[in-house]
């Protein structure tokens, strides 16, 4: 897989873009949201309630693998770890070669990885047949010389190995001069990376990093934010439709690790992706609100609120809420998508501040910026 061309299309005054990706494989126009390996874990278990027969129409797919410290290493010190997950992610790969395929292994910010950590988590992704290679950074603490010397290292790697393209990450999390430093090496070495990966952090812990993308939207390299939490809980807006607001390009939500059973919620804990909105809207005053009405959640078509959760009912009265939450979470998969299409329309013609005004928890989210008078 080749990226071709990158051009900028459209840049609204609120640093929201338009970004075409020529691939030879696949075209991409953002701002876009792709999907997860978790998200598609979701459609196959929920097939034995509901049968979904849409098939997803993102064009870019993140597998996702949770490791710790000690798992990375095991990759390349314990026989059987690499076979595993490779195996593994080979398998949900393959199931979705029709995207722009790309791998995230999640793991805490704090952990300190070596360069055969690095290189064994590249081998694993080359070896899968990922179309985009994720080189890790070593350390949120790693110095932009050392960032420098290990990115470009591996990026050779990967291109005298395979056909695939290096996306280099930087975690948000990173202070201000760091994350500055980083993301310049990035733009520095432009005739070697063509695209950027972020570990999506708080937006108001690390704004200073998000202002700097911003201001620097007028170069033409693909930001791609994983890790994005699937709800702004200061105004539960869906969070995936921030990241556009600060030049990020494409954005993946983020994905739990599940160790043990989890409890199921509460009904009236459940959320539900309102797209007129762009909130997580309470279960309850959601299906107050539209739940009467059929064709409510996409795709589960021709069904009321009422009737949709019947189909998660157990017995007489018992409802599988950890289902019939998957459920609504993958209604957000769908639906949502239409929305980034929406948001693209607006940039392309100068309108963003309105589309922003519109989507009331979206325009919370961003201090009401959608009323305010553009800037002179």
């Amino acid at each position: 897989m080749k990226i071709k061309d990158i051009n900028i299309v459209n840049q609204d005054p609120l640093d929201a873009r338009t970004l075409e990706i020529k691939t030879s494989k696949i075209d991409i126009v953002t701002p876009d949201r792709g999907v997860t390996s978790t998200e598609a874990g979701y459609k196959k278990e929920i097939q034995v309630y509901y049968p979904i027969d849409d098939p997803f129409e993102n064009k870019i797919f993140e597998a996702i693998q949770h490791f710790t410290k000690e798992e990375v290493k095991e990759l390349h010190t314990k026989n059987g770890a690499f076979k595993k997950r490779k195996r593994n992610l080979r398998a949900v790969v393959r199931d979705h070669d029709d995207m722009l395929t790309k791998f995230f292994p999640r793991m805490r910010g704090d952990i300190v990885l070596d360069l055969y950590d690095v290189r064994a988590l590249i081998d694993l992704q080359m070896e899968s047949g990922l179309d985009i290679i994720s080189i890790p950074d070593i350390s949120i603490n790693s110095k932009p010389r050392d960032y420098e010397k290990h990115i470009l290292q591996f990026a050779k790697y990967v291109e005298e190995h395979s056909d695939a393209k290096p996306m280099p990450y930087i975690d948000m999390a990173n202070n201000d001069e760091l994350f500055k430093n980083k993301y310049n090496v990035i733009l520095d070495n432009d005739g070697t990376f063509s695209c950027i990966g972020m570990i999506y952090r708080s937006t108001d812990d690390y704004r200073a990093n998000y202002y700097y993308l911003s201001k620097n939207g007028d170069n033409e390299i693909w930001i791609h934010a994983s890790n994005v939490g699937r709800t702004y809980n200061k105004t539960d807006t869906a969070q995936l439709h921030i990241p556009q607001r600060y030049a990020i390009d494409t954005c993946t939500v983020e994905s739990y690790r599940v160790r043990k059973k989890i409890p199921p919620k509460p009904l009236e804990d459940l959320k539900v992706f309102d797209p007129m909105t762009l909130g997580q809207i309470p279960f309850n005053a959601y299906k107050e609100d539209y739940g009467h009405k059929p064709n409510c959640l996409y795709p589960f078509s021709n069904k009321s609120m009422d009737e949709f959760v019947d189909v998660f009912r157990e017995g007489s009265n018992a409802i599988d809420t950890l289902n019939l939450d998957k459920g609504l979470k993958l209604h957000e998969s769908f639906t949502s998508l239409g929305e980034f299409a929406n948001s693209r329309l607006a940039i392309k013609e100068d309108d963003f501040r309105r589309y922003i005004k519109s989507r009331t928890h979206l325009n919370k989210s961003l201090g009401g910026i959608g009323n305010m008078p553009p800037l002179v």
